[in-house]
Formats: structure tokens, C-alpha cells, sequence
């Protein structure tokens, strides 16, 4: 296995005309792009010589494009009408772990992972800095390593619930451009339950970035494998309205990306 590599996916899919509107041949669809970035760290000596593993969503070279959920590739919704607008992205929520069987204990500790609870249209900063060690494939770490992105989602916000050595975001919409607050689907129509929709946040139909990362360190005397997953949850919406009130409906796609499984006895500081 590779100690440090970027790993690439991308899933698209095809939406449906769940309320009929649309002329024939009008389709939408959605993208999810998965590119990890790890990098496993050798005899940290701020941990007691253990070994960790960094994992992050967004390229390490700046300018690069990183990982992102993107709800037409267009920027245009299969229907935008005073009545009707889908689809557009309401929520992801992205998940990292140490995935371990029934019966088995995974073998690392979750440190560090970003962002942090992040209001909406704020600035979303990642920011993570391992000193001393080895990394991956490289030398000796003897300045450090840092492994930051910053970004700004306008309309929307990002939720931190990581508890348990589970890394849980969710990338929340939060707002529309008219200046209404979104905490759930009544608050997006103009007079619910009688009311058009406001349209949606321009980001939420076109590019959405992801910029989680996460570090876990090795338990101490652990010599067992690691399987770590991330799975982004990419939940669009669709509107409608008539004379009986306001509907909405969700669709949602579910992708993973893996780092490939590995035995933490055999990962050694290079001499």
C-alpha cells in the first residue's frame, strides 16, 4: 500500500420529473466527486512515536479542484418556474471512519477533524498541522506538515456533530437569496402552506465543495488493519405549488470511497 495517495470516484445520476412538468427530453443530472487525499505519518513523536493517518477531501495543491456535490453540471434546474424549482442540493452530510466489523475494535483515535461549526455564508476553514515524524513516502517531517483550505458557501452552513471517533458534517442550506431563513422545507415557499417557492441558492444548483479532512493516530500497541470509508450523502430537493399548498420532495445518492485496507504493524519509519 501506498502511504500517501489521492483516490478519485465520481458517481452521476439521472433525476427524475417527480411533479411531470418538464418538456419532453428535459433531464437533470446530479454529480458527487470523491477525491481523497491521505497521508499516513510515522513515529509522530508528539503522540509517543505512534503512527497516524491524515484524510482530506480537498487537493493538497492549491487551484486544484477537490472533492464537491453538484446538482446540475449546467447550472440550470430541470424546471425554474414561479411554481415549481428542482432540483437543487438541500443537505450533505459526509461521513469519515475507522470501519471495523461486529465483534472487532477499531485500532486508532480520532484527534483532529474540520471544519468546526460554521454559520451560514461564513468563511468554512480546515486547517490541520502534524510536527516531527515521517510522512508517507517522503523525509523526515522536521518543520512540520500543514494541511489547510478555506472557503465560503454563501446561503449555506456547516453543521459539526463528530462524536465517538465518527467524523460527521453536514453541509446545511440555511438561507435563500431572497434573505429568508431555510431550517426546513415551510420556510423555502413565500406563504406556506399557500405560496411559490423562493428560489434557491445559486450554489446549491451548481458546484457545492467539500473541505472535510480528518486525523487519527494509532492506539498504542494496536498491530491490527484499518478500513477507512467516507460516504457523502448528497440530498436534493424539488418544489411545488398549487392551489392545495406548497410540496417538496428529496432524493438522495449515497457514495463511498475507501483508502485501501491496511495492517498497521507492517508500516515502519524509514531508516
Amino acid at each position: 500500500m501506498n502511504l500517501e495517495d489521492t483516490l478519485v470516484k465520481q458517481l452521476t445520476y439521472v433525476l427524475p420529473d417527480y411533479y411531470g412538468e418538464a418538456a419532453p427530453g428535459t433531464t437533470q443530472a446530479a454529480s458527487v466527486a470523491i477525491k481523497l487525499r491521505y497521508r499516513i505519518f510515522q513515529n509522530l513523536p508528539q503522540y509517543g512515536g505512534r503512527n497516524g493517518i491524515l484524510i482530506a477531501l480537498f487537493p493538497e495543491a492549491k487551484g486544484t479542484e477537490g472533492s464537491f456535490v453538484q446538482a446540475s453540471p449546467t447550472g440550470k434546474m430541470m424546471m425554474d418556474t414561479y411554481w415549481s424549482k428542482y432540483w437543487f442540493t438541500e443537505s450533505v452530510d459526509v461521513t469519515m471512519q475507522d470501519y471495523v466489523g461486529s465483534g472487532h475494535k477499531a485500532g486508532t483515535t480520532l484527534i483532529y477533524d474540520g471544519p468546526a461549526n460554521t454559520p451560514t455564508s461564513q468563511t468554512l476553514t480546515s486547517a490541520i498541522s502534524v510536527a516531527g515524524g515521517f510522512s508517507g513516502n517522503g523525509p523526515n517531517l522536521s518543520g512540520g506538515y500543514n494541511s489547510t483550505d478555506a472557503t465560503t458557501i454563501v446561503d449555506f452552513k456547516l453543521q459539526n456533530t463528530t462524536s465517538n471517533d465518527i467524523v460527521k458534517h453536514r453541509y446545511q442550506m440555511a438561507a435563500t437569496p431572497s434573505g429568508g431563513v431555510y431550517n426546513d422545507p415551510d420556510d423555502i415557499f413565500s406563504g406556506f402552506p399557500v405560496g411559490a417557492p423562493y428560489d434557491p441558492p445559486a450554489i446549491s444548483v451548481d458546484n457545492l465543495p467539500l473541505v472535510s479532512q480528518a486525523f487519527w493516530i494509532c492506539q498504542p500497541g494496536f498491530h491490527g488493519t484499518s478500513y477507512f470509508c467516507v460516504e457523502v450523502d448528497h440530498t436534493l430537493m424539488a418544489l411545488h405549488c398549487n392551489a392545495n399548498g406548497g410540496k417538496y420532495k428529496f432524493q438522495r445518492c449515497i457514495h463511498q470511497l475507501s483508502v485501501p485496507l491496511f495492517d498497521w504493524s507492517s508500516i515502519k519509519a524509514p531508516t
